[in-house]
């Protein structure tokens, strides 16, 4: 091809590009044709823009490979590090360690692969070298991810001091990220609600922004007019697309239906040794802490083995002899062992003891997901009442009426027949009306009939309660 004619396929690309094509197909068009380094460069810079890191992986090695430069190289790595290839990230970086301190982009790379390949002491001197060319942002982000990873969390708190006092910090989405690190090392809660006050002052129009601020004030407990407007504001804003949608109760049981199939499919591979707990636990949508300490903390209380969760702790790979010599821990094996009260004797076994070098980041990544004090708070209220007798757990080994559990579903039915059959005192079920019938989607009554005078409503039980001066006016006030 002629330099008249590159010229001009280059030009129409220009204008094609002008009129709204894609880019990134008209400059692999017209590279395809010249093959020339200067159209080579114009599909990288491209294809680094929109984000295609497969494409750029490819097309940035061609690139680095003909002209060797310090920038070339910045575009191969950024390629590699988002298709989180560090095999490869860490061989071109190593290869050419000159090139390192003359790019912060090359520096941040290096840090965090240090990072991800578990070298936190590494990582933390190269930090502490390469800090003045990182962003504010990419500073913080690097030094929170080493702290947790290497479990030093109190320390989190003199960034949380630091970032308070930063009045040019108004990214509503990074203020957020830092209310949620503040919730799991349990930061003064005042300054955590002006850092979600923040948050919200510099939403603009970002309904997400707001739906988070409202979960972070219900998961807190701070259920206030101002919380119910932050999520109106995200309903507000929301459009086809979310975050927040309007669907109807018909539909939510369509979903559930089909929840439950997968669930169903779910417990079938867990139990036929299939499937790790930890994805069980992210396919549910579960804490996986929850699912790992429930079945050890629960199952000793549960008499009917029939009832027990299973705590899966065999797998089907084929075993090695143990040569005490070093051994990798996981997470279950990590609760189980410390449930048994063997977890350091059996470290001591091995002459190194090996733990996966996102361990504490998960703990801590749980921690703060599922930190909810206002649950936490009624949980210590109902064992107080549970160990003073006040209340008692019911009985689950009842007789059943097939009707009623046909009407009102297993729970309620097995509360209706505890309180029917209780004798020489008042036995009642405290349960707002009107009950709908199991399986419904709430457009049908239940028939109890045959049990009058068993349930009572929350609103009569707090006005019984008022009329004999256990409750005062100002009390009920919520």
């Amino acid at each position: 091809m002629g330099l008249y004619d590159e010229g001009l396929l280059r030009l129409r690309a220009f204008i094609d590009e002008g009129r709204g094509g894609d880019p990134v197909m008209t400059r692999l068009n017209v590279f395809n044709s010249t093959g020339s380094v200067t159209d080579l460069q114009k599909l990288v810079a491209a294809l680094y823009d929109c984000k295609d890191w497969v494409r750029l992986a490819d097309y940035a090695r061609r690139l680095y490979q003909s002209i060797g430069s310090v920038e070339s190289l910045e575009l191969y790595c950024a390629g590699l590090f988002g298709l989180e290839d560090d095999d490869a990230l860490l061989a071109e970086l190593q290869d050419r360690p000159e090139f390192i301190p003359q790019s912060p982009k090359l520096q941040l790379h290096w840090c965090w692969l240090l990072y991800r390949f578990g070298r936190f002491t590494e990582c933390s001197a190269a930090l502490e070298v390469y800090r003045t060319s990182f962003g504010e942002q990419e500073e913080r982000h690097l030094e929170i991810s080493l702290l947790v990873a290497s479990g030093q969390w109190p320390s989190l708190m003199g960034i949380l001091d630091r970032e308070f006092g930063n009045e040019a910090l108004t990214d509503p989405k990074e203020l957020l990220y830092l209310v949620q690190i503040a919730q799991a090392v349990n930061w003064g809660i005042d300054r955590v609600k002006e850092f979600v006050q923040r948050a919200v002052d510099h939403a603009a129009d970002d309904a997400h922004v707001y739906l988070v601020a409202h979960s972070i004030a219900i998961k807190a407990d701070w259920e206030t007019d101002q919380a119910a407007s932050w999520l109106a504001k995200a309903i507000e804003l929301s459009g086809d697309t979310g975050p927040v949608s309007s669907v109807s109760l018909r539909e939510i049981i369509d979903w559930q239906t089909a929840w439950s199939e997968v669930r169903a499919m779910i417990h079938r591979e867990v139990t036929r040794g299939n499937m790790p707990m930890y994805v069980v636990s992210h396919l549910l949508h579960q804490s996986q802490v929850a699912s790992l300490l429930l079945p050890i903390v629960a199952n000793p209380d549960q008499d009917d083995m029939r009832r027990r969760t299973p705590l899966f702790t065999s797998s089907s790979v084929a075993r090695n002899p143990i040569s005490f010599a070093s051994a990798a821990f996981d997470i279950s094996t990590i609760f189980l062992l410390a449930k048994l009260d063997v977890l350091e004797t059996s470290f001591e076994m091995f002459d190194t003891a090996v733990l996966p070098h996102e361990t504490m980041t998960w703990l801590f990544d749980q921690k703060a997901k599922y930190h909810q004090p206002s649950r936490v708070r009624i949980a210590r209220v109902v064992m107080n009442l549970l160990g003073e007798g006040k209340i008692t757990v019911q009985d689950d080994l009842v007789v059943l009426d097939p009707l009623l559990v046909r009407e009102v579903g297993t729970d309620l039915a097995s509360l209706i027949t505890t309180a029917a059959s209780t004798t020489g005192r008042q036995a009642l079920v405290v349960r707002s009306f009107p009950v709908h019938r199991a399986g419904s989607i709430l457009d049908e009554v239940a028939n109890i009939d045959a049990y009058p005078g068993i349930l009572c409503s929350l609103t009569s039980l707090i006005e019984k309660l008022r009329s004999r001066g256990h409750l005062m006016r100002r009390r009920m006030v919520l």
